[in-house]
């Protein structure tokens, strides 16, 4: 491993190894450190030279394959998620790099979270296309909207002119789910036409300009 100019040595531990008859063992730990920086997945290899210079001519370096160092720190951040949820950072949705141009113009715009990306995606989607950079109609918005809305999360509205607090219960596709009549009262989707009727189209016309 070599050495990084003005940086912590990576490889920590005992790596000074007695060799004899040729051979050695690591029989303490030796690990790798990291400095406050993330490190991206990199290619490694370990050497083992001799220290008496008497011996440099008559022993060859001996040098690993070469292997892949993962920080984990990255990993967590780089690592996209199946269902997200609305607590999570955008960083983990399809083509929002952690620290990449996408990312760093939503949390300049305090997008951090999937729930704020949503939120900006219904009410003011020509500022989301603005902070993106991309058009509504590219590969990559389609990617970055399908991955948001494969999360299970529901948004909550509630009629503020309602003391009896009657409101709805969205999916992150803004379908309706639940329906709440009164306090304590919730009639699930697939129940509101037998216990409404014809009153649900009120209901879906309502979804459709949330």
């Amino acid at each position: 491993m070599s050495e990084r100019e003005g940086k912590q040595r990576i490889l920590q531990g005992n790596t000074c190894l007695q060799l004899n008859k040729g051979v050695c063992y690591v029989r303490n730990k030796i690990s790798f450190t990291h400095s406050a920086e993330h490190t991206r997945n990199s290619l490694y290899r370990l050497v083992a030279v001799v220290v008496d210079a008497d011996l440099m001519n008559g022993v060859e370096v001996a040098t690993t394959e070469a292997f892949v160092m993962k920080d984990r720190r990255y990993i967590c951040k780089s690592q996209k998620h199946v269902c997200p949820s609305l607590s999570d950072k955008v960083c983990y949705l399809k083509q929002i790099g952690y620290k990449g141009p996408c990312y760093t113009r939503l949390k300049d715009t305090d997008v951090c979270t999937l729930k704020d990306l949503l939120r900006l995606l219904y009410t003011n989607p020509k500022r989301h296309e603005e902070i993106l950079e991309l058009k509504a109609s590219c590969k990559f918005w389609d990617e970055i909207v399908k991955s948001a809305q494969a999360s299970n999360g529901t948004f909550l509205y509630l009629d503020p002119r309602d003391e009896q607090k009657t409101g709805v219960v969205l999916d992150v596709k803004l379908q309706l789910k639940v329906l709440i009549v009164e306090p304590h009262r919730y009639i699930s989707q697939c129940h509101i036409s037998n216990v409404y009727g014809n009153d649900f189209n009120i209901h879906r016309n309502f979804n459709a300009g949330t």
